[in-house]
């Protein structure tokens, strides 16, 4: 087989309904952007050669709503990877579906870092 000649990737555990092309993927990316940049980038700045300090340091002190937001979310997160099979993923090297499905419940793949 050469990369011309490669197969199309499974879709099998896809759920129908559930595909999202490339275009509507940018679009989500895109409107999730930082539109508006207040100080330099930390990672620009670095990647430039000048390390500036004072762009994270001091940390900032998250107000107290986000805190417990905070929390709540990763004593959520911490109960479901205990029921993770951690050892199956490594016999299967795959992720079960069920795993993917949890942790979008949870609302792991719509948070902005």
């Amino acid at each position: 087989m050469t990369t011309t000649d490669v197969p199309p990737p499974d879709t099998t555990h896809v759920p129908a309904g559930a595909s999202v092309d490339e275009k509507q993927a940018r679009q989500v990316a895109e409107a999730a952007r930082e539109a508006e940049w207040r100080k330099p980038s930390f990672g620009k700045e670095l990647f430039l050669g000048r390390l500036r300090m004072e762009l994270i340091d001091p940390w900032p002190t998250p107000d107290a709503a986000a805190t417990a937001k905070a929390d709540d979310f990763l004593a959520k997160l911490g109960d479901f990877a205990k029921t993770i099979d951690g050892a199956q993923i490594e016999r299967d090297a795959r992720i079960p579906d069920e795993v993917f499905r949890g942790l979008a419940g949870l609302g792991a793949f719509g948070m902005k870092i």
